[in-house]
């Protein structure tokens, strides 16, 4: 399980890397489907609390809330951060994704198969690779690839 903590660490370093030499000027532009990079973190933040919240309930042996259908839980989070500046935004994914790697760290051995849900198939294990694919395979590449699109329009 270290090894998987450690390599959402990985991810997680290197998203904060793209979004930190993202252009300014348009991380507030609609560049991703509907979404703007500032709404691309509000939905990372949004998870990763969600993530930390149910693992801190499994140590405590209860049963988190359940989130919904994905895409209103996102849609929620982004509604949520909307007026927030893009400072508040990213600080909060900084927090959150640490915390939420700091929740993992500290989850015993023996709950990293337990069920979060009765009758659902989510453990804390498939939950941290759902968000380890999130970050490493699914926003990373947009933001690299959108990255590598600017950088050769301007040459």
């Amino acid at each position: 399980m270290k090894k998987l903590i450690e390599d959402f660490k990985k991810a997680r370093l290197a998203l904060i890397q793209a979004l930190d030499s993202f252009p300014k000027e348009k991380r507030e532009e609609v560049l991703f489907g509907e979404w703007t990079l500032k709404d691309l973190v509000a939905h990372l933040s949004g998870w990763n609390i969600a993530g930390a919240k149910a693992v801190r309930s499994l140590k405590q042996d209860k049963v988190p809330p359940w989130a919904g259908k994905i895409s209103e839980f996102n849609k929620l989070n982004v509604r949520k951060r909307k007026n927030w500046s893009w400072e508040k935004t990213y600080q909060e994914l900084l927090k959150a994704s640490k915390e939420f790697i700091e929740e993992y760290e500290s989850l015993p051995e023996e709950l990293w198969e337990k069920r979060y849900w009765p009758k659902k198939d989510y453990t804390p294990k498939k939950i941290l690779m759902i968000e380890l694919k999130h970050y490493r395979e699914t926003h990373l590449p947009q933001i690299l690839k959108f990255k590598q699109k600017s950088q050769s329009s301007q040459s």
